[in-house]
């Protein structure tokens, strides 16, 4: 018996123990769905939807209230034409009403409680069942092995969520090292990424020598230009999966070159889990449509193709607190064909950041914030940058330098973000010792608009957005 499979069985035993007991059916489930046919695709998840929203009007009572209200009463016969009506679900309403969308066929008690992402520092509180929880789980392992990762590959893991890093507890030194074989993954926390723990970090990789690379591209970027800047030995891995942030080309390029792995990207959030995900022609995202509904929304309509829009999901599978059309703040575009690679799941063409990463010119004219997240590949002096804006007149540009950074780097930049934000906006450089990261997530914001909601009012009221 091989290493990978005495891990796996090991893992088998750790998933039990915390709870997850029964996720291999939902696995198979996973495999299932995603060989069949478009037209059972779509049977299969309408099926599901039409059961949720009957369960939600006769339980929540955010729903039963809000749809009655709309006219609305779902049943059997109910179509994704009519949930279209219905009205979106925000993460304001959720943190204000957050009891009231609770099924009241669940104790509240027995509800597993998590926090969203949280990217620009404002987390929400959410519950899930334990029986959304664990197909969940299976759900992604499925996921995972469309990418070329199964229970039992040794995985390097640089992640920032406190709450996934905190193992149950596990007493004794026996059961922790169980735990450890079992998962077979070596962990940085990319909260705090100092010189010491890179160090440490690639230390024990060498040793590890792991099969995957897992984890948020930002971190992982700082990690591949650590190792260059120290001129340490290559960690070459087979995959490498990115998630919780948007993937930029300038770093799919970057990983392949410096990890030698194939890189997969991932949709995932803390609400709904692995929503979507790239296959091996890495041409947008495959939905997991037995999982979520996902439109997206152009100023309330669906977008068209080559429109970008808003991602609003459905959950099909949390019966323990609902989030159906739930507005998600990130952006997408449709894909305009099926995907060649012969799935049938649904799918979306590309991510372009979120609602919160646009900025805008001088004039109003709104610009996406992925536009310049890319501005500084070639400037070597540049360790991390981070754009910020208080009022469409100006922006203040955060950068870590190098030292030996040119006396010209700041005329560099100006010039650098004008290329894309115009010549009449002004352009404030500031050189600072380092861009905190969200310190529940490990995340940070690349870009960050906090142009008031008044001016932005008036630009769409004039017509600009």
């Amino acid at each position: 018996m091989t290493m990978t499979r005495l891990r796996s069985l090991a893992y088998d035993v750790v998933t039990r123990r915390d709870g997850l007991a029964g996720w291999k059916p939902h696995r198979r489930r996973f495999r299932t769905l995603s060989r069949s046919g478009p037209r059972e695709i779509e049977r299969h998840a309408l099926d599901a939807l039409r059961r949720l929203l009957v369960h939600a009007y006769a339980t929540a009572p955010y729903y039963r209230e809000t749809w009655k209200a709309a006219g609305f009463v779902p049943s059997l016969t109910t179509t994704v034409e009519d949930l279209r009506r219905l009205p979106l679900v925000t993460k304001r309403e959720l943190r204000e009403r957050k009891m009231d969308f609770v099924s009241e066929r669940f104790d509240p008690a027995a509800l597993r409680l998590d926090y969203t992402g949280g990217t620009t520092g404002v987390q929400t509180a959410f519950y899930r069942d334990t029986g959304c929880s664990v197909a969940r789980f299976g759900r992604q392992w499925g996921v995972l092995e469309r990418c070329g990762y199964r229970p039992g590959d040794k995985r390097a893991l640089i992640w920032g969520a406190h709450a996934d890093l905190r193992p149950p507890d596990a007493t004794g030194r026996l059961k922790q090292r169980f735990r450890q074989f079992g998962c077979a993954e070596a962990v940085a926390c990319c909260t705090v990424m100092r010189r010491e723990e890179m160090l440490d970090y690639h230390r024990r990789l060498q040793a590890f020598r792991p099969s995957v690379l897992y984890g948020y591209p930002n971190a992982i970027e700082q990690f591949a230009r650590f190792i260059d800047r120290e001129g340490l030995a290559r960690v070459r891995v087979a995959r490498v999966i990115c998630t919780a942030e948007t993937l930029r080309p300038s770093q799919r390029a970057l990983f392949q070159e410096r990890f030698g792995g194939e890189v997969f990207n991932l949709y995932c959030s803390r609400e709904h889990g692995c929503v979507g995900f790239e296959c091996e022609r890495h041409d947008g995202f495959h939905v997991d449509a037995g999982s979520v509904l996902v439109e997206i929304l152009r100023s309330g309509r669906a977008a068209h193709p080559g429109e970008s829009g808003e991602i609003v999901t459905t959950d099909l599978l949390n019966y323990g607190m609902p989030l159906i059309r739930y507005a998600t703040g990130d952006l997408a575009m449709p894909s305009s064909s099926p995907c060649g690679c012969g799935c049938a799941l649904p799918t979306f063409s590309a991510l372009h950041g979120r609602v919160a990463d646009t900025l805008y010119r001088a004039d109003g004219t709104p610009v996406a914030g992925l536009m310049l997240t890319d501005l500084f590949w070639e400037q070597p002096s540049i360790t991390d940058a981070q754009f910020v804006q208080s009022d469409i007149a100006s922006l203040d540009v955060h950068v870590v330098l190098q030292p030996g950074a040119p006396a010209t780097i700041r005329e560099d930049i100006v010039n650098e973000v004008r290329s894309i934000m115009g010549t009449q906006i002004a352009i404030r450089v500031r050189v600072v010792a380092d861009i905190p990261r969200n310190p529940t997530s490990g995340k940070y914001q690349e870009v960050v608009c906090a142009v008031p909601a008044q001016t932005l009012a008036a630009l769409a009221s004039e017509g600009i957005l």
